[in-house]
């Protein structure tokens, strides 16, 4: 320690528990006091302090700023401050130096910490800087990952950025002590990181192993830092030692994490805008490569006024009127009388809110043209600002469609005549030979029954003729649940009263389901159950009606014991005009079957009856 005669004024005890150095010089620059924190920082005891010349006892000061500023002192007596580095003891040590009377006083600290944190704060604010050179956000993960383990020491880490095809967080980023320690780490959908990603709140756990969320239970790594990184992903920081990180690691580890935030969300940013010129550069090819006439439409709705503000080549083409003719007119100076009930479908366009169809007429390019076209509204801050609008010449299709309209009132009428005029008198043909056949002899009975059969024959071709083209003619090409039950008993009884001669059986019970299909159904059922007997070639024709049902389908399966179809036959068999083998039929009714299975997304076979016979099984969907 110090003698008694040397700094007696001095309230030594005080200084002894200052957290500072302190040394006191006199005149002559002999120390006459130096404190305990002194004594440490220097490590030098207090006995081979005082009474030493302060530069035989640190000579390698002597020519430093260390003797200039205490020269400084005593010239000015003001205070004076200097930070210098020991290269000796590796440490930076800041300095006051407080003149008076009887000497100086010099109070000292080790700022070497300090140093430090601003050198890693120097060098992170350098590798910000080069984060925003980053050209994707595989290289911000990546350079993020590499700043904290070269700047922070912070050696095991990794960013994870958010997937959105996986909907999970990718290991974009990973430190090689990490990957040391866990091989490659795995994508999160769970977990503390997921929730972290999820609440953008960050979490750091001294021992992670007690965290209800950890992603394993058994992990290696005991501390670890969570930190979000905005809608991008999180950067994880991991220790296999407990309590690993102090609040100036988590500090600094929140400024990195903040500062690649940054340029995440500007790679985001930039992103969005080269998608957003992508789509507009399609958008303009699209625009004017288009065959169909594309248009812009200004609104200004505090004026109720409509101005065109572009056209597409094909426009011109089109409607012979080009863009620098129609830009900036309102759709009355463009097309004159009409321009009204153009403008009036811009209005509703804006009133709904939504894209619309029509067809309007117009006498461009020539009178009475006709243009099928679709416009949409524009929607800027909840406000229609443009209308765009795609329309087509349809005026051949038009004329087309009106010459069909014509066939289809030709066919209609065709068929009231064949259901009405031509069956009546069928009819009458049928009665009279029937009467007929009660007064002529037996040699010329032959003769009445052809007249019969053929009779029968042109009815039965009138009603499937009427049935085909009903089904044909119909607009409307829905079908809703249709009872099988009854649909299928009337037509088992309607032809066991036409075809007395035949036996038509019913095996088990018909479930009361109902099946997708309309009206029509009937007429499928009585044409396959009629064809089993008109080419059947037996004296006593045998059908047999049966219906099994699934959860999805109902099968009815019509049999014979006819003479069979050959397979050659048997995938041509529904086909238009087909009669079958040497059959009475009209050749259209099958192919009517056909068209309904097809109608009915159902499915028909043909297979063989053991021992003879054909087996038709017809499949429709249940309701």
């Amino acid at each position: 320690m110090d003698s008694d005669d040397t700094a007696p004024d001095r309230p030594r005890a005080v200084l002894d528990r200052v957290s500072e150095g302190v040394l006191a010089l006199n005149d002559d620059l002999v120390y006459t006091y130096a404190n305990e924190r002194a004594q440490s920082l220097l490590e030098i005891d207090c006995a081979d302090i005082v009474g030493a010349y302060i530069w035989d006892l640190f000579p390698e000061a002597a020519d430093s700023v260390v003797a200039d500023r205490i020269e400084t002192a005593r010239e000015t007596g003001q205070k004076v401050t200097y930070e210098r580095y020991n290269e000796e003891h590796s440490q930076w040590f800041e300095a006051h130096i407080y003149p008076d009377e009887n000497g100086l006083t010099v109070m000292f600290r080790d700022i070497t910490g300090r140093k430090e944190r601003e050198e890693q704060l120097r060098r992170l604010h350098d590798a910000t800087r080069e984060l925003v050179t980053a050209e994707s956000t595989t290289a911000v993960a990546e350079q993020t990952s590499a700043a904290a383990t070269e700047i922070l020491d912070l050696e095991a880490n990794g960013v994870h950025l958010y997937d959105k095809s996986a909907e999970a967080l990718a290991p974009t980023a990973v430190s090689s002590k990490t990957q040391e320690m866990l091989g490659d780490p795995p994508w999160l959908d769970e977990g503390i990181a997921w929730e972290v990603y999820q609440s953008g709140e960050p979490r750091h756990y001294d021992d992670v192993r007690e965290a209800e969320a950890v992603y394993n239970e058994d992990t290696e790594l005991r501390s670890e830092l969570f930190l979000p990184l905005g809608d991008h992903g999180v950067f994880i920081l991991s220790s296999t030692t407990v309590d690993a990180f102090d609040e100036e690691d988590v500090r600094v580890a929140k400024l990195l994490a903040n500062s690649a935030t940054t340029v995440l969300s500007e790679r985001a940013k930039e992103q969005q805008l080269r998608e957003r010129d992508r789509e507009v550069e399609q958008a303009e090819t699209l625009f004017e490569n288009a065959q169909d006439a594309f248009f812009v439409v200004d609104v200004d709705r505090e004026h109720d006024e409509y101005r065109y503000e572009r056209v597409n080549p094909a426009y011109k083409s089109l409607t012979g009127l080009s863009d620098d003719v129609i830009r900036g007119r309102t759709p009355c100076e463009v097309f004159g009388d009409d321009g009204d009930k153009i403008k009036s479908r811009y209005a509703d366009c804006i009133e709904q809110r939504r894209p619309i169809s029509y067809v309007e007429q117009l006498d461009v390019p020539e009178p009475d043209s006709y243009w099928d076209s679709r416009i949409a509204p524009v929607i800027v801050d909840d406000e229609v600002v443009q209308i765009v609008g795609a329309t087509r010449n349809v005026t051949e299709q038009k004329a087309y469609e009106s010459q069909l309209e014509q066939q289809r009132d030709g066919l209609e009428l065709l068929n009231e005549i064949v259901r009405h005029d031509i069956r009546n008198d069928l009819q009458v043909v049928a009665s009279y030979a029937e009467l007929l056949a009660t007064r002529v002899d037996e040699d010329d009975r032959e003769y009445v029954e052809r007249i019969l059969n053929n009779a029968e024959t042109a009815v039965e071709l009138t009603r499937s003729a009427r049935d085909l083209s009903g089904t044909m003619l119909q607009t409307d090409q829905s079908t809703e649940p249709t009872p099988l039950k009854q649909t299928l008993l009337t037509q088992i009884d309607d032809i066991r009263t036409s075809y007395a001669d035949a036996v038509v059986r019913i095996d088990g019970e018909i479930p009361s389901v109902a099946v997708d299909a309309d009206e029509m159904l009937s007429s499928m059922f009585r044409n396959v159950i009629k064809n089993a007997i008109q080419h059947n070639d037996k004296a006593v024709p045998e059908v047999t009606v049966a219906v099994d049902t699934s959860d999805e389908a109902v099968r009815v399966t019509v049999t014979d014991n006819g003479p069979g179809i050959p397979d050659a036959q048997k995938e041509v068999v529904f086909g238009k005009g087909e009669k079958g083998l040497k059959s009475e039929g009209t050749g259209i009714g099958l192919y009517l079957v056909n068209t309904l299975i097809e109608k009915y997304d159902g499915t028909i076979r043909v297979d063989d009856n053991e021992p003879e016979g054909t087996i038709v099984t017809i499949t429709l969907p249940g309701v």
